[in-house]
């Protein structure tokens, strides 16, 4: 695999949580609105606090019990030396909608919609969200579930939109790596390459549809 390019100004957040002991994790990339300057642990680890803060307000309350938010960690992408905090959350966040538990693969997909159309620019997270109740013909999220997760996921994006680091407004992006580019080999085919600097895009608003999505990885290997 290449190595990435450097992408100033620029975040990697993951959030790390627990689904009935199986382990799920999402990643976001922020960037400063003005130069970040030097950076801290101490700054990341608030910045963590106020995302998990973000995650317990709207996304929790989607979620099952047995589904919990237990870190969330964050990279300066600026440089290789840049800081990096893994963050274990002193009291884990756990969902708050009781119910019958969904397989720990089943997610709900929230779509990342930026102001640009490009291939592989469809930024999204997989949310461990909902209950049996919540989804009719095997597939399809209820309709005042998927209301309620379309609100979340709007309130999620506009909380994020809000924070800040080391005072630095922030900007939730989709942090493209790489651009499509004629082959010279195939024409008239286009071939993906890396770009030596990574572009962000903002997201500008959040959606949940209307599928019940998979991970299937969720599910682990096969015990036997």
């Amino acid at each position: 695999m290449a190595i990435l390019p450097n992408a100033a100004n620029c975040l990697l957040v993951t959030l790390v949580g627990q689904n009935q002991g199986a382990v799920w994790n999402n990643t976001m990339h922020f960037r400063g609105e003005t130069a970040l300057g030097t950076l801290t642990s101490a700054h990341l680890s608030t910045f963590c606090d106020a995302v998990a803060a973000a995650w317990t307000t709207n996304i929790a309350p989607l979620c099952n019990p047995l589904v919990t938010l237990t870190d969330v960690n964050a990279i300066e992408l600026t440089t290789r030396t840049s800081p990096t905090f893994y963050s274990h959350l002193t009291t884990a966040s756990p969902g708050t909608r009781t119910g019958t538990p969904l397989l720990t693969s089943a997610s709900v997909c929230i779509s990342w919609h930026i102001n640009r159309r490009y291939r592989g620019g469809h930024g999204r997270i997989y949310v461990p969200a909902g209950n049996v109740a919540d989804v009719t013909n095997g597939r399809t999220l209820a309709s005042a579930f998927q209301i309620s997760a379309n609100s979340a996921a709007a309130a999620f994006h506009g909380q994020l939109q809000g924070l800040a680091i080391n005072a630095i407004p922030v900007q939730l992006i989709v942090l493209s790596y790489y651009e499509s580019v004629p082959d010279p080999a195939n024409p008239p085919y286009n071939m993906s390459v890396l770009r030596a600097t990574p572009q962000p895009f903002e997201i500008v608003s959040a959606k949940v549809r209307t599928r019940m999505d998979t991970q299937r990885r969720r599910l682990g290997k096969e015990l036997v």
